[in-house]
């Protein structure tokens, strides 16, 4: 059996990881690393640790917001554990992934964090339905008027180059093109400027 490394983690200098060490001490860890640095940051020191743990050995926590901020990141942490043959313990959840219920409870909340974000797929998915029905138009909103588009059209039938009519009206070329196609507009003199 490899060894068992305690982790702990405050998130600012104002914290202290006694408590932590302590708890961790007493549930009889190898060897415990400590850092400060955010929940949220990508730039861990566990991330390190992990890579230098060895296979068989064992990666102990007190809670699970210890080594990540939510349940998405925790995952991404066991995984990265399973991938290199090393188990999880986080003492205030009773899991402990060297036994056969700690490993399904592992499990269980991978599936229920998938169920969650498949649900919130399709509750976006059906609210984008429900807002284009009601008319809400998506993407970037134009960088012209109405008026703009108008009036380029207008400098359009006057023969001015369609270059120059970009660059006054703010109006993209694409878009002067496929409105003046929609309208079956075109130049008074077919000399193109």
């Amino acid at each position: 059996m490899g060894k068992v490394i305690g982790y702990c983690r405050i998130s600012d200098r104002s914290q202290k990881t006694d408590s932590q060490v302590d708890q961790l001490q007493a549930y009889g860890v190898d060897e415990i690393i400590t850092e400060t640095v955010s929940g949220v940051s990508a730039d861990k020191r566990l991330y390190e640790l992990i890579e230098q743990m060895e296979e068989g050995s064992t990666l102990c926590v007190l809670r699970p917001d210890r080594l990540a901020r939510n349940t998405k990141m925790l995952l991404e942490v066991v995984e990265k554990l399973e991938e290199k043959s090393i188990d999880l313990v986080i003492v205030s959840l009773g899991i402990d992934t060297r036994t056969p219920v700690g490993k399904l409870v592992l499990t269980i909340m991978a599936g229920v964090s998938q169920w969650e974000r498949d649900e919130l797929k399709i509750k976006q998915k059906n609210g984008v339905k429900s807002a284009k029905k009601r008319g809400v138009k998506f993407g970037p909103k134009p960088q012209f008027e109405e008026e703009g588009l108008q009036w380029a059209m207008q400098l359009y039938q006057e023969n001015h180059p369609v270059s120059y009519i970009s660059k006054v009206t703010k109006v993209p070329r694409a878009t002067l093109y496929r409105r003046l196609k929609e309208r079956g507009i075109t130049r008074q003199n077919k000399q193109q400027i």
